[in-house]
């Protein structure tokens, strides 16, 4: 009886503990679903978000892609505009704006006058001793015909004063002009290249449109062209140097400081040479820019003007001599 006792108390904790492991099984297959389930789903919600990212990225690329053909699209119609206008300034320009540019070209030789030569009127030039300083007297420009092979359109001038021991020669049409010397009478273009170069119109206005100097270059181009006494173009720098002199202590005396050598100082100028003592004395920046000027008031004082002719200052100065030659 206690064997038969014994042996179903066995077998009973046997059973107990097959349905404790059964169970125990169960729950870890279970567990092991779960996370199986829970990592897939980690994974489905990863994916998701990744094909999200993909296809956010993928429209994004699309728009910028759209909107860089966009901009290059409006680009290049702005550039073709800016190309329009500028084709359309270049050809309303007169003879006498493009015969200016002719002053700002940096040539390989010194040919003509350069822009600051001309807008102070004191130039260097080659003659036999050597170089020299001398004043421009009256800028002019005498046009040269019948000049054989030639750029079409191609109108040449001789400058006074020249820089050489020959003339001084300038030849312009509407896209280009040449800038050069001869010593000889001036009968063909291929010749005259043998001593000069052409400049590209288009390049100097594009480099040069808005320098401040260009319009008074073409005044000054303008007037020369109505000068016709090619012997008094140049002057020795003595001419008028006592002038300048008196003019200079002048201004010294107006600012209550010596001359000022970081500007340009121009010859003296009159809008009447028949009256000496109304006179103009303009000073510029290094490039030859207008900065101001002064000149005398009729009731004696000095008075001092900007850029654009605006009286800045006028002061009583106290003159020792007359201003006269």
């Amino acid at each position: 009886m206690k064997k038969l006792l014994l042996t179903s108390g066995t077998a009973l904790l046997l059973l107990a503990a097959c349905g404790q492991s059964h169970e125990h099984d169960g729950q870890h297959t279970k567990k092991e679903s779960h996370e199986h389930k829970g990592t897939q789903a980690h994974k489905e919600t990863h994916k998701h978000h990744e094909d999200k990212k993909h296809h956010e990225e993928k429209a994004h690329q699309k728009f910028k892609k759209k909107d860089n053909q966009e901009a290059e699209k409006s680009q290049g119609l702005k550039d073709k505009q800016a190309q329009s206008e500028q084709a359309d300034a270049l050809s309303q320009l007169s003879e006498d704006q493009r015969l200016a540019l002719a002053f700002y070209a940096k040539t390989n030789k010194k040919h003509i006058l350069t822009k600051n030569e001309v807008l102070t009127g004191f130039y260097t030039a080659n003659a036999p001793a050597g170089k020299m300083n001398y004043i421009i007297n009256h800028l002019i420009l005498k046009q040269e015909l019948n000049v054989s092979n030639a750029p079409e359109g191609m109108k040449f001038y001789s400058l006074y004063p020249g820089v050489e021991d020959g003339a001084s020669i300038i030849g312009v049409n509407d896209s280009k002009i040449f800038i050069g010397g001869t010593q000889t009478t001036v009968v063909d273009y291929n010749d005259l290249l043998k001593n000069g170069e052409e400049v590209n119109i288009k390049d100097l206005y594009d480099k040069y449109k808005n320098h401040r100097a260009w319009p008074e270059l073409t005044t000054k181009v303008t007037q020369a062209k109505q000068e016709p006494d090619t012997d008094s173009a140049a002057a020795l720098p003595t001419t008028m140097a006592h002038m300048r002199s008196q003019i200079h202590q002048m201004i010294q005396d107006f600012e209550g400081h010596p001359i000022d050598n970081q500007y340009l100082w121009d010859n003296v100028s009159f809008d009447d040479p028949k009256h000496p003592d109304v006179w103009t004395m303009k000073y510029r920046n290094q490039d030859g820019e207008l900065l101001g000027s002064y000149s005398p008031a009729k009731d004696g004082q000095i008075v001092k003007y900007d850029q654009n002719g605006n009286e800045i200052a006028r002061k009583h100065v106290k003159v020792k001599d007359e201003v006269n030659e």
